[in-house]
């Protein structure tokens, strides 16, 4: 159980590490820290648990600020409470192909990542071992050094680019959302999505329909992403900032391009390597 402290007790005694949001990405990397280190939480928003926000249906979403140039309506889904988004968790933990990680090279498309699956590999392992994850069947398109720790539950019936005026800006108070909608290329494909639905899930049905766009973004990635240098990144390949190497971004943020599996596995294997080879 990680006991609750005040502002004035947090602020009267000296830290090895200070986590400042309590979701995935800080849960995983306190979990590859050294027990002896002293660690210190920092989260805006109350300790509830779980069976309290289902019994008393707490709404714990808080509002963004954003500058929406994008001419389409647009919401953000935020919540403050202790665990953030992994409170509304819909757990898809799919790992990301190795081509993933390579989509510069392999498709001329976003950049390389700095590290391969090879070297996340280890750590998917790990993690599906917390996490308790049930699945199977991708052994011939994934490489695993580990099986999943569950087997994979009874099937039912049916089952963005960075461009050049995306910024990095940083701001005193309150983080702004800059959004400028989705690119072409993302309508594109959810055009190309919507015209070959039936063929890709054949269901019999009368008819099916399509719910286009989603309100809010579900996985945001790529705001501090991960490289080799000041000029394509904002952090290298242990999460560190480039000129502060003692000040990790942990979480997708990190990633230096998307792909079309669910980013929590990964952004979560992410926060266990960097702490455990960095301490």
């Amino acid at each position: 159980m990680i006991p609750e402290i005040s502002a004035e007790q947090a602020t009267g005694k000296d830290w090895d590490v200070a986590l400042v949001g309590s979701s995935f990405a800080s849960m995983f990397y306190l979990l590859g820290l050294p027990a002896s280190l002293s660690v210190l939480i920092i989260e805006s928003g109350p300790v509830l648990s779980h069976q309290e926000i289902l019994a008393d249906n707490t709404d714990t979403s808080v509002d963004v600020a954003q500058n929406n140039r994008s001419g389409r309506e647009k919401t953000w889904v935020k919540n403050s409470v202790f665990g953030g988004n992994s409170n509304c968790w819909w757990g898809q933990t799919p790992r990301f192909h190795p081509d993933d990680f390579e989509t510069k090279s392999r498709f001329g498309i976003a950049e390389d990542w700095p590290i391969r699956y090879d070297d996340l590999e280890p750590f998917y392992s790990d993690v599906e071992q917390v996490m308790q994850i049930s699945g199977g069947g991708d052994e011939h398109i994934l490489r695993r050094t580990e099986p999943y720790p569950f087997p994979p539950h009874a099937l039912s019936r049916s089952d963005a680019f960075l461009q050049e005026k995306d910024r990095v800006i940083l701001e005193e108070d309150e983080p702004v959302i800059e959004w400028q909608g989705h690119s072409d290329y993302a309508y594109a494909g959810l055009a190309h999505a919507k015209d070959n639905l039936h063929s890709v899930f054949p269901v019999e049905v009368e008819a099916l329909r399509t719910l286009w766009e989603p309100s809010s973004e579900a996985h945001i990635q790529g705001t501090t992403r991960m490289g080799g240098t000041n000029d394509n990144s904002v952090i290298n390949h242990m999460l560190q900032t480039h000129e502060v190497p003692n000040v990790p971004c942990l979480g997708a943020g990190a990633l230096p391009a998307c792909s079309p599996a669910n980013p929590t596995l990964t952004l979560s294997a992410l926060s266990l390597r960097a702490a455990r080879l960095d301490t």
